[in-house]
């Protein structure tokens, strides 16, 4: 069994921040050369939605959770950004909205296994876009811009540029 305070210390924010990079910039390079439709796309689906999940996770991770409280949510892809908003994190609805379907079709999951059938999903250029948004959003955010060492060409930038989109906010029920 392991040690919490370890698997804490060992699974940073910066670390699945980076790791998500990883993936966004391999379905970036993957998509260059075309833009790939049908079951081409596949393999750069699941790298957008891993990327997707993984900036999650870092902003979960810089607002406290423990990776035994993140991994209670799998890889159920709408808790994990509802707890974000709740949390404070303002995603785009667009970008929010890019990932419910995606979700609701079960586009996530299918991204991982093989199911035939007729499949509805957002095309892969919103997909990659929603993506791209998610980790502005994530990267800019007061807590990531605080705590975490990025690289020299990976500075903060003025935020006003996605600020014209409609923004999410966690809003509590007074009723409980």
């Amino acid at each position: 069994r392991r040690n919490r305070n370890m698997t804490d210390d060992r699974t940073t924010a910066q670390g699945l921040f980076l790791q998500a990079d990883a993936y966004l910039e391999a379905g970036q390079r993957l998509m260059d050369p075309m833009s790939r439709e049908g079951h081409a796309s596949m393999p750069i689906r699941f790298l957008f939605y891993h990327a997707a999940e993984l900036y999650l996770k870092s902003y979960l991770r810089v607002s406290g959770l423990s990776v035994i409280q993140i991994r209670k949510f799998d890889h159920k892809f709408s808790k994990i950004m509802d707890k974000c908003i709740e949390l404070g994190l303002k995603m785009s609805v667009h970008d929010y909205d890019v990932f419910a379907v995606e979700q609701l079709n079960e586009q996530i999951i299918r991204s991982r296994y093989i199911v035939t059938g007729t499949q509805y999903s957002v095309g892969i250029g919103p997909l990659r876009s929603a993506v791209e948004g998610l980790r502005f959003d994530v990267r800019h955010h007061p807590r990531m811009v605080e705590n975490l060492v990025f690289r020299p060409w990976d500075k903060p930038q003025d935020t006003r540029q996605r600020g014209h989109l409609v923004r999410l906010e966690w809003v509590q029920d007074k009723n409980g």
